[in-house]
């Protein structure tokens, strides 16, 4: 019977620090939304925590913490290992000049699997949002049997019974396998309903707090999968699918409940691509999490519409202690180009229901993307002086469009459509080691022609004079922007 099998689940993280507050380690949540469905279903399983890399520096060259691996990883006797890769790209990692694949997660996470296989001849399937999101990058660099996109409750089963019964699974929705030396890729399907879905389990963790908790202890919960925005740029449909699924709210109350009680945690983030949308199921939740009485603080994004003094007061009396209003641009022009689906004046209501509210938030921007010049960058900084001068604004240096696949089929009409990369070419670009090609996939303050490189310092400077927080996608391309900008002024250059 597969489930009476064991089902070692590996979540590979990297830390740049350790208690480092800018890129602090994130919880696997779908990680615990698998371990709690296989668990209802009778499998055995463990969950182990492997740091690829912590400040820069290669976890698996050390040998003491090789000798601790092997002996958690040998001791459980798995019948089948599954990887969680959460991130495509580094988070919180230098860039390697040398070798662009090491600007990848797969150039860490690779090595983890390489020294697993040491000891294991068992099926390893690899799952997780950096892995759905480019699932061949990870076939082809990695010594991994199969793989699953999007959601992997059911699929995980059905695969591990399909094994185990030595049936045909070749047609499992989301599997990932090889064939003839090609990657087949199947179509992944979403769960139609999640309300009779089993919570989340941690595990038994004795390093729960240490790793996921070090900050406030911040806890991480879900209340619903997919989103129905069309922003070009963002996975989230692609991974949960493009109409919403709420999940059983008592369901999210009682695992809250445990995770508090386990662990002690006084702050979760909710996870939700929009957690305001629908704005009556967000009510609803804060209206249960009020009758609960469980006194947790909570954070969560929101979108700008939908929202009321009365939606933000059931917001504010349920604990909510700071939102997150992802406008990604302040221009009308930027706003269609990404297909926000809001308009500024959308923007200015929120903000100051938001004041009004007096629930702390903060506003996140995209900055350089595609379509930007030189007019939407200046009347983003104007409407940050004039409307946000007291807010934290948090500025993302431009688009990558290689980390989003749902993108190729958003901009299949748009003159940016050449700059889709598909999943073949990108391997090939990482096989090739070819810088000057993925260059053309990221979007920098492109369409700002004239002087370009000057307009970008006088941008930068404008922003950080304004005490606005910078991050590219990589924290050494942060603080280098910082570094020049600042040496430009001191050299009276700006």
């Amino acid at each position: 019977m597969a489930n009476n099998c064991k089902i070692l689940l590996v979540n590979i993280s990297e830390l740049k620090a350790e208690h480092d507050t800018d890129f602090p380690i994130v919880a696997p949540i779908g990680l615990f939304y698998i371990n709690g469905y296989l668990k209802s279903l009778g499998y055995k399983t463990k969950i182990m925590q492997v740091i690829s890399a912590k400040d820069k520096k290669n976890m698996l060259e050390d040998e003491m913490y090789q000798n601790e691996l092997r002996k958690e990883f040998i001791l459980f006797e798995a019948d089948y290992v599954c990887f969680s890769l959460r991130n495509l790209t580094h988070i919180g990692i230098g860039e390697s000049n040398d070798n662009i694949i090491n600007s990848f997660s797969v150039s860490l996470d690779r090595v983890v699997i390489d020294f697993f296989r040491k000891f294991s001849s068992v099926p390893f399937i690899a799952g997780g949002s950096g892995f759905s999101i480019d699932p061949k990058i990870y076939m082809e660099f990695m010594n991994i049997d199969y793989g699953i996109v999007g959601e992997g409750e059911i699929a995980l089963d059905t695969l591990i019974s399909c094994l185990e019964n030595k049936a045909d699974y070749r047609q499992i929705p989301g599997l990932v396998y090889r064939q003839n030396n090609n990657v087949i890729v199947n179509q992944n399907l979403f769960v139609d309903s999640l309300h009779n879905m089993p919570p989340m389990d941690t595990g038994d963790m004795a390093e729960f707090n240490e790793l996921y908790l070090p900050i406030g202890h911040y806890a991480s919960i879900q209340t619903k999968r997919g989103c129905s925005f069309d922003c070009v740029y963002c996975s989230y449909p692609w991974l949960e699918g493009r109409s919403y699924r709420m999940r059983n709210i008592s369901t999210v109350i009682s695992e809250i409940r445990d995770i508090k009680i386990r662990y002690a945690a006084e702050h979760f983030f909710i996870v939700d691509s929009v957690f305001s949308t629908p704005v009556d199921f967000s009510v609803e939740f804060c209206k249960a999490l009020i009758e609960s009485e469980l006194g947790i603080s909570w954070t969560a994004y929101i979108n700008p519409r939908g929202l009321s003094a009365k939606v933000l007061d059931y917001y504010k009396r349920s604990g909510c202690s700071k939102l997150i209003l992802t406008t990604d641009a302040l221009s009308e022009k930027m706003l269609e180009q990404y297909r926000k689906g809001f308009t500024m004046e959308d923007v200015k209501i929120c903000i100051g229901l938001l004041k009004q509210s007096d629930i702390p938030f903060e506003v996140h921007v995209i900055l350089g993307g595609y379509g930007e010049d030189n007019k939407t960058v200046n009347e983003a900084i104007m409407f940050c002086e004039r409307y946000l001068s007291d807010i934290d604004v948090f500025f993302q240096l431009g688009v990558v469009f290689y980390l989003c696949p749902a993108a190729r089929e958003a901009l299949k009409d748009d003159v940016y459509f050449k700059r889709v990369i598909d999943s073949d070419s990108l391997v090939d670009i990482l096989r090739n080691n070819d810088y000057n090609e993925i260059k053309n996939y990221t979007f920098f303050f492109d369409d700002i022609i004239e002087n370009r490189d000057q307009a970008i310092y006088e941008i930068m400077y404008k922003v950080i004079s304004g005490r606005r927080k910078i991050f590219t996608d990589n924290e050494s391309t942060t603080k280098m922007v910082n570094r020049i900008v600042k040496q430009k002024i001191l050299k009276g250059e700006l």
